[in-house]
């Protein structure tokens, strides 16, 4: 274990004299013995920001999708489109029934035959044809345009997909503009999520996580962040919106399946110095913390960068822990700390302040423990830890 008595401040970071004692047992392992003796030790508290202030509600959407509406007032006829089911380029999916354009067309269809009849007599008496032609022309035009009209009225899929949603049933009446039917192409889906523009480009493979499993997509665009992103702003260096389009020929992806951006943390943020981020030996990105008086090593992901000398990290922290910034020599994970009383710290209000543990060089402390606290003498931890 290691042994201290207090912290004292020094240029906003606390240093404190520690006496190596031995090491105790953690999980199922045992940490190698930490060599006895004085150590000086750097630390300062972390200011934690929960996982839940960047949370979004990621999930997959069709890259082509379209809102089948009504054309017109009107009443449904017949509901051919089913959920879940198929359908072709062209297929009728909503019949709608509109008494009015079916009479508007049938007084159009009148019309033209009178125009007819003036256009033919005109003719015959050699006088005022050119009018009357004129005249048949626009009523057939009217036809035609008519026509076109009530051929709206049969709601036919634009493009070969598969019905999402069905909004009306036969015998419904219906507003000009009211939904009918949504048809999605699911052979490719797609996700919009918030990334660093420096580690991605357009084009790149991207490992995509849906819900438990990892995929191999790509990403088809970098644009601007969109504004609903803002709040991840500080956990990138560049911030911007990537499309990422996922291949489902099978359609073994659904709609709406979530979705986790590797942007967005899943543990508690915090920003430390860059010096207090080193790796372990399976070399995964690593800080030291002092935990309720045991130090232990947290494996963190790194995030966007806060200048040269800190970074933002985000790994399991909680509340009250205490990273440590440098060591005069290696604290193992699990060594516990104790209160020292006999240990003083030197006098360090004009001397620089410790710095960090390069190999085997360690920062040396100014003053020596007078006395040696004895093997069994049983310490209470310190206050705050």
């Amino acid at each position: 274990m290691v042994q201290f008595t207090h912290w004292k401040t020094m240029r906003g970071i606390a240093v404190a004299i520690v006496v190596v004692a031995g090491v105790v047992a953690i999980g199922l392992g045992q940490n190698l013995p930490s060599e006895p003796g004085p150590v000086v030790i750097r630390r300062e508290p972390l200011r934690l920001t929960p996982p839940e202030t960047y949370r979004f509600a990621f999930q997959l959407e069709p890259i082509k999708q379209l809102v089948l509406t009504a054309p017109c007032d009107g009443t449904i006829q017949s509901v051919e489109a089913e959920v879940g089911k198929s359908a072709k380029a062209q297929e009728a999916l909503i019949r709608l029934a509109s008494t009015e354009r079916q009479l508007l067309l049938d007084r159009a269809i009148a019309q033209q035959k009178v125009a007819d009849l003036e256009f033919d007599q005109a003719k015959r008496a050699g006088q005022g044809s050119e009018l009357a032609e004129a005249r048949q022309q626009l009523s057939r035009a009217d036809v035609k345009l008519l026509q076109w009209q009530v051929e709206q009225l049969v709601s036919r899929a634009p493009f070969e997909g598969t019905v999402l949603k069905v909004h009306v049933q036969a015998g419904q009446l219906v507003k000009a503009g009211d939904p009918l039917v949504i048809l999605a192409d699911l052979s490719k889906l797609k996700v919009e999520v918030p990334v660093d523009r420096e580690h991605l480009k357009e084009g790149e493979a991207f490992k995509l996580r849906v819900e438990n499993q990892t995929l191999d997509s790509k990403i088809d665009k970098v644009h601007p962040a969109d504004p609903k992103f803002e709040r991840v702003r500080d956990l990138a260096t560049s911030l911007a919106t990537a499309t990422i389009v996922l291949d489902n020929p099978q359609q073994k992806w659904h709609v709406g399946q979530a979705v986790f951006a590797p942007l967005v943390p899943r543990n508690p943020v915090t920003d430390v110095a860059t010096i207090a981020v080193g790796a372990n030996e399976q070399g995964h990105r690593r800080v030291q913390i002092v935990r309720q008086g045991v130090v232990r090593d947290i494996e963190v992901d790194l995030l966007g960068q806060v200048g040269a000398e800190r970074i933002h990290v985000t790994g399991p922290f909680i509340d009250g822990d205490v990273v440590i910034l440098s060591s005069s020599r290696e604290l193992t994970d699990g060594t516990q700390l104790r209160a020292n009383p006999n240990a003083a710290l030197p006098a360090v209000a004009d001397s620089p302040a410790p710095t960090p543990v390069v190999g085997n060089n360690a920062t040396k402390s100014a003053t020596k423990p007078t006395d040696k606290p004895a093997a069994k003498e049983k310490k209470t931890p310190a206050a705050g830890f």
